[in-house]
């Protein structure tokens, strides 16, 4: 996966190009732990794959040799900071999947990329994401408030992400230039 976008901090796109290398090992590990669910790059087998990851999240203390993936921060203000080792290993997981699936989606516009923005104090500023239109779309966010939604006992339907995807390519085709049939893909 190539790291394009506007060009930020050095240590940024270092970490990102490295999250984005690490897929494949990730898609072979959300393969074993959850067999029934095919990995398609479709909106079925997203719904599938939350479905069945929904159970998996859980709050817990960790220690601090526990190894954490590269965007965790304790600064959250979704919560994600009181998720167990595990449940953060599969947000990191499930984020990469999602990003692909929206990817393949507009595969002539979306890209990964890093999260750009004039608000450094964005949470998510400098964070790996789904780039290409005029907004990036955040999935380590998205997958982090599924993942405290599911641990604090009130998940979120799967089908609600999905929609949220649908919706962000929907308005990123719209309001992209140049229009879809100019890059190939058809006028909806």
């Amino acid at each position: 996966m190539d790291v394009t976008g506007p060009t930020g901090s050095a240590e940024a796109e270092k970490r990102a190009a490295d999250w984005f290398d690490s897929a494949g090992r990730k898609f072979e590990w959300l393969a074993e732990r959850f067999p029934a669910t095919s990995l398609g790059y479709t909106d079925s087998s997203l719904r599938a794959l939350l479905a069945d990851a929904s159970d998996a999240f859980e709050f817990a203390e960790r220690t601090p040799d526990d190894e954490l993936p590269s965007w965790y921060s304790e600064h959250s203000g979704i919560g994600y900071a009181r998720l167990s080792t595990a449940s953060l290993w599969l947000v990191d997981a499930l984020a990469l999947y999602e990003g692909d699936v929206i990817i393949t989606r507009d595969p002539l516009r979306l890209q990964w990329g890093v999260h750009h923005t004039r608000l450094n104090s964005q949470e998510w500023f400098v964070h790996p994401a789904v780039v290409g239109y005029r907004w990036p779309y955040c999935t380590i966010e998205d997958m982090a408030l599924f993942a405290v939604r599911a641990a604090s006992s009130q998940p979120e339907d799967p089908q609600h992400v999905v929609a949220a995807i649908n919706c962000f390519v929907s308005i990123g085709q719209l309001r992209s230039w140049p229009p879809p049939s100019e890059v190939g893909l058809p006028n909806s």
